[in-house]
C-alpha cells in the first residue's frame, strides 16, 4: 500500500499563482514537497486544536413556539430561536462581537423542510462580506451575535416535521457551528472574509443603537 493511501483522501488547496509558486519555491528549496509542508500544517492545527481549553464556552439554544394560525400573513412562521453564546477563557466579548458566522440549512432529498433565518439586524450584509445560500436565492446566511445573543425565525414549510425532532437537529447544528467557529478563530484558522473589523461592528451598532441626545452631548 502506497503513502498517500495509508493517509487517506487527498487534500486540494487552490491559491492564486503568485503565492503558489512562492510557496512552492519556499518548500522545494528546503528539500520538502508541498504535500509535506500542508501534511504538517493540518497537524500542527489539529494538535493545538486538542490542546484548547473550550470548557467555559456555553451555546444555549432557547425555542419560542407560536400558536399555528392559518389566517397570519406569514403561516410558516412558527416560533423563533434565541441562541446565548458564552465565549471560552481566551476570548474577549470584543472579539466575539467580530466574529461572522453561517447559518446551517436543512435541506434533505426532498427539499427544505424548515429553515432558521436571522432577524434583520443580526444579518451581515455589506460590500466586503456576505454569505448568500447557493440553494436558495438571495438568503443571506451570514450572521453576528450581538451582546452574546443570536436571534432568528424558524420557518416550517408544511413538511409536518416534529417540533421535538426540529429543536434537537438546530441545536446540534447551531451548536456545532458556533463552538467550531470559536475554535477556528483561536486558532487563527478564520479568513478575514469572516471578521469584521472593530470599525465594521461600532457601525452596525450605532445604526442598531443610535446615541441618545445625552450620549451625543457629552
Amino acid at each position: 500500500m502506497n503513502e498517500t493511501a495509508k493517509l487517506g483522501k487527498a487534500i486540494s488547496v487552490r491559491l492564486p499563482q503568485k503565492d503558489q509558486e512562492e510557496y512552492t519555491e519556499l518548500i522545494e528549496r528546503a528539500g520538502l514537497t508541498v504535500s509535506e509542508s500542508v501534511r504538517s500544517l493540518v497537524q500542527q492545527v489539529l494538535a493545538s486544536c486538542r490542546a484548547l481549553d473550550l470548557s467555559s464556552m456555553e451555546v444555549r439554544c432557547e425555542f419560542h413556539w407560536r400558536t399555528p394560525d392559518p389566517d397570519h400573513q406569514f403561516p410558516e412562521h412558527v416560533g423563533d430561536l434565541r441562541v446565548t453564546v458564552s465565549p471560552p477563557a481566551g476570548l474577549a466579548e470584543a472579539d466575539l462581537a467580530r466574529l461572522v458566522f453561517v447559518i446551517p440549512e436543512f435541506f434533505t432529498d426532498q427539499g427544505e423542510p424548515f429553515r432558521i433565518d436571522s432577524f434583520h439586524f443580526h444579518r451581515v450584509s455589506t460590500p466586503r462580506i456576505e454569505i448568500s445560500s447557493t440553494r436558495i436565492r438571495r438568503n443571506v446566511l451570514s450572521f453576528r451575535v450581538i451582546e452574546g445573543v443570536w436571534r432568528a425565525g424558524i420557518f416550517d414549510y408544511g413538511t409536518a416535521t416534529d417540533r421535538a425532532a426540529m429543536e434537537e437537529r438546530i441545536r446540534q447544528d447551531v451548536s456545532t457551528h458556533i463552538a467550531r467557529s470559536i475554535a477556528c478563530f483561536l486558532l487563527g484558522q478564520l479568513p478575514e472574509t469572516r471578521l469584521l473589523t472593530q470599525d465594521e461592528v461600532a457601525g452596525a451598532n450605532k445604526r442598531l443603537f443610535p446615541p441618545t441626545r445625552t450620549d451625543a452631548e457629552s
